[in-house]
């Protein structure tokens, strides 16, 4: 595999990861509510839903690399109308349509990818670590640079910087000239005798994906709260991310640890630790040490997840898609625990609503990973 094709995902993550954090910022910032920040994730859940389901039609192999440039394209043009107005019903909008241009460039890199090899195969934990390692690299700089940048520039630059990032994406992936293989390289077959737990996966996505999402809601009522300067409140995402993306990279060589049952109530320990952490933060140091825990919790279940979609060739298109509509499908759930919480309540209480998500998680798990082990 080319490994310079991993920096196109790693370019639009970290895009992404700067409108996730400049939006709601800015957002609060202006004296908007917490619902109505959560409004903005909602926005981005239900038409990352909807153009998921979509994507299966407009997606094209033969046309991937022009879609890939495309949808890069798209979402410059979106950050360069986030960063001339300061509207919330402008941003409404944006966070409306630019699942559309996520989606495709997901799904579009995801078909180029199949057309791009370097004659060497590899292990089917090496693809799954290193994707998931570039694009949660991305997510950790976008609110890492743009929090510094908030340091000293306004708020528009910080847009202007996402825009021309995105655009050299495009560029990029429209000058890239892949290096192709000579022989066709065989489907991986080294999990194929293991049990189908791809629906574990489906359910883990999604309730990481509806804590993510909550903690990305809350999260700038709880910088403000504690007064925290740009640049810090941009570290603790970024230190959640890193984790995240360096835990990732220690799965490259797993073997068997996904089909446990027994290790899985653990790893969902970790979550819990962190909603709880969240729920009795009363400086910034609860916030870092939580996003240890979050960016541990997140790592195992996105990793999870998109190796149990790949792990059985013949359904992979099929659990591809449901993955993704599983972290639309979360981006919607996740901020609604706000919007169920009435206005004279704790800002962070909706933290504790998702612990029992999580509980009927590690139940659902382990049956269900017991029951296929058979």
């Amino acid at each position: 595999m080319n490994k310079i094709i991993y920096i196109f995902p790693m370019i639009i993550d970290m895009v992404l990861g700067v409108i996730f954090f400049a939006g709601p910022m800015r957002a609060i910032q202006n004296h908007e509510s917490l619902k109505m920040i959560s409004l903005l994730l909602t926005a981005y859940g239900i038409g990352y839903v909807i153009f998921s389901l979509l994507m299966s039609k407009i997606v094209k192999v033969r046309l991937a690399k022009a879609q890939v440039v495309g949808a890069a394209f798209i979402v410059s043009i979106l950050c360069l109308i986030l960063s001339f107005s300061e509207s919330i019903k402008i941003s409404l909008l944006v966070f409306s349509i630019l699942p559309f241009g996520m989606s495709m460039f997901f799904n579009s890199f995801q078909a180029f990818m199949k057309d791009v090899d370097s004659g060497e195969a590899k292990p089917l934990t090496y693809s799954t670590s290193m994707y998931f390692f570039a694009v949660s690299i991305g997510f950790a700089l976008g609110p890492f640079i743009s929090g510094w940048m908030r340091e000293v520039l306004p708020w528009k630059s910080v847009f202007l910087f996402a825009a021309a990032m995105a655009m050299i994406a495009a560029i990029g992936a429209f000058l890239f000239k892949p290096a192709h293989s000579s022989r066709e390289i065989a489907a991986n077959t080294q999990f194929a005798d293991k049990p189908d737990l791809a629906i574990s996966g489906w359910i883990g996505a999604l309730t990481g994906t509806i804590i993510l999402a909550l903690f990305l809601t809350i999260y700038p009522k709880q910088c403000q709260a504690f007064g925290m300067r740009p640049g810090f409140r941009g570290m603790v995402i970024f230190l959640q991310s890193i984790v995240q993306a360096f835990v990732a990279l220690s799965f490259i060589r797993s073997k068997n640890w996904m089909y446990s049952a027994k290790i899985w109530p653990l790893i969902n320990l970790f979550g819990i630790a962190s909603l709880l952490i969240l729920f009795i933060a009363k400086t910034p140091l609860y916030l870092f040490v939580a996003a240890v825990a979050l960016g541990f919790f997140a790592a195992s279940y996105f990793f999870a997840a998109i190796f149990h979609a790949l792990s059985h060739p013949s359904q992979s298109v099929r659990n591809i898609a449901i993955n993704e509509a599983s972290i639309g499908v979360g981006f919607f759930l996740g901020p609604q625990l706000v919007q169920l919480t009435p206005a004279s309540s704790d800002f962070a209480l909706p933290y504790l609503y998702a612990v029992p998500a999580l509980a009927a998680l590690i139940i659902f798990q382990y049956i269900f990973i017991k029951s296929k082990s058979r």
